[in-house]
């Protein structure tokens, strides 16, 4: 079976997204003052931020079953924000130049940079009220959590050549010391129906880098897990470094 996740961020709808980049003042915040409305501001003008940046991606894919777990690949390639999407730009599988990632057998999906930002951006706009803050126990770590339908058309999994619209549930993490995104998951609702998938989670870390002379909210580590009956799985992870802005890596001919 061809699992092809691909992410669908409607992102004509959100607001400010043209904002003039630039980091927000760190301030200490509280689950009583922190609302949904200012984290939109932050992740709009993170997104803006993005948008000058390139940095190196580098995926690993597993597979489990019965309690064996198997290394598949390696990529490694730069990646953008172009026309609205993640882009790749000289793509290696193993080491070797590859271009057909299109074709690749089991879990594979891309958008760790900037599509799941971008729709989780979109999804709060959607809501009709403010799901407040909650303390994650003594972490300094302030969590929202809320319901995504199906009907929102914001993330589908495609199986063979069949799309599946998913229900999920959005959890976004910040800290309560500077109000600074720390963590983006996504998790499945019910079952794809008509497949094996029993549940399928995305997670996004981020942290603050510097990029000549500015500090950025930047990716840092993602994962993507596809988790199947009879205790089958299926998972990539991503590790993002070296960053740099775009105009100082001209050079790079990105894959279109």
């Amino acid at each position: 079976m061809k699992l092809h996740p691909r992410w669908c961020a409607l992102l004509t709808s959100v607001a400010a997204m043209g904002a003039t980049a630039g980091m927000l003042t760190p301030r200490s915040v509280s689950q009583s003052t922190f609302s949904v409305g200012e984290l939109c501001t932050r992740l709009d003008r993170q997104i803006a931020d993005l948008r000058a940046i390139v940095m190196h991606e580098t995926i690993s894919r597993y597979h489990s079953a019965h309690g064996r777990t198997t290394k598949l690949d390696e990529f490694d390639a730069f990646v953008e924000i172009s026309g609205g999407a993640d882009r790749l730009a000289l793509l290696r599988r193993n080491g070797r130049p590859y271009s057909g990632e299109t074709q690749l057998n089991g879990a594979w999906a891309l958008g760790d940079f900037s599509t799941v930002l971008r729709t989780s951006r979109e999804a709060l706009g959607k809501q009709a009220g403010d799901p407040g803050f909650d303390a994650d126990g003594e972490t300094g770590i302030l969590v929202t959590r809320f319901h995504c339908p199906a009907s929102t058309g914001l993330w589908f999994v495609k199986v063979d050549s069949r799309i599946y619209w998913l229900d999920f549930q959005l959890e976004i993490r910040i800290s309560a010391a500077t109000g600074d995104l720390t963590e983006i998951s996504w998790t499945s609702l019910p079952p794809a129906a008509g497949t094996d998938i029993r549940q399928i989670r995305r997670t996004v870390s981020f942290a603050p880098s510097e990029v000549g002379g500015r500090t950025y909210l930047l990716p840092t580590y993602a994962e993507y897990r596809v988790m199947h009956s009879e205790n089958r799985v299926e998972w990539n992870t991503a590790r993002f470094g070296s960053p740099t802005r775009y105009d100082a890596l001209s050079s790079v001919v990105f894959l279109e």
